[in-house]
């Protein structure tokens, strides 16, 4: 009976872990813990639904509306003659492919991580994993952004081709979209990397630590918390 209840419990295969990393992850990084090749899995589905509602952004809306929201922004005390000369440098085609670049951020982005997960967890007498299981844990800490990319193609879709859609809907889990803040608004590159899926990705990283080191659930949270303070930084620096 006991061992019909473990077996019940047990992550058996990638596609299992991808669906329960959202509700059990200390079950899934247990398991993560014993196999190999797991990580393309989420690596793939991150990439995706992150660079989808992006893409699909630059497809439908009003480009020259959007050239227009981010020079004035970041050029706010401009006159127009400078304003109309900055706005000749960015050709509404060309940016329909910079969600192209996302994928190239992430890894990035997501190698930095491993790097810093990699550094705390060094003398943990429990932690056995290099750097190249910490850069896998990285994309199973991330799962959430799949649901923000769900999302985000949810209400990309409710626009007809052609409006103005506000660049935030690309983050509709952000405090920025939530509050509904446009691209002059001086707190929006900030706010648009507070999202609630990264606040779910603290306690899913929570139990990444809990799971793979000796630390104890306080000490968990306060890297899980870290670890993606320093995700929202690299956003901001980069996105900003």
């Amino acid at each position: 009976m006991e061992e019909t209840e473990q077996n019940n419990n047990k992550v058996s295969n990638p596609i299992q872990a991808a669906s329960e990393i959202f509700y059990r992850p200390k079950a899934v990084f247990d398991t993560l813990s014993k196999v190999n090749n797991w990580s393309w899995i989420p690596f793939i589905l991150v990439v995706i639904m992150t660079t989808l509602p992006t893409y699909l952004y630059f497809q439908m809306t009003d480009l020259p509306w959007v050239i227009d929201q981010m020079v004035t922004a970041s050029m706010p005390d401009a006159s127009p003659a400078e304003l109309d000369n900055a706005k000749q440098m960015f050709p509404p085609e060309v940016l329909k492919f910079t969600a192209f670049a996302i994928p190239i951020a992430l890894i990035i982005f997501h190698a930095v991580i491993a790097g810093f997960l990699t550094f705390v967890t060094r003398n943990d007498e429990k932690n056995v994993q290099g750097y190249t299981d910490w850069y896998g844990a990285t994309w199973w800490i991330t799962m959430p952004f799949v649901v923000n990319g769900l999302i985000a193609l949810l209400v990309l879709l409710t626009y007809d081709s052609g409006a103005q859609i506000p660049l935030t809907a690309t983050a509709p889990l952000s405090l920025a979209f939530i509050f509904r803040l446009d691209l002059g608004d001086p707190m929006v590159t900030l706010l648009s990397n507070i999202r609630l899926d990264t606040i779910w990705a603290v306690f899913i990283a929570t139990y990444c630590f809990s799971s793979w080191t000796s630390f104890n659930f306080q000490k968990s949270i306060i890297f899980g918390v870290l670890t993606m303070v320093i995700y929202v930084g690299l956003g901001v620096i980069f996105g900003g």
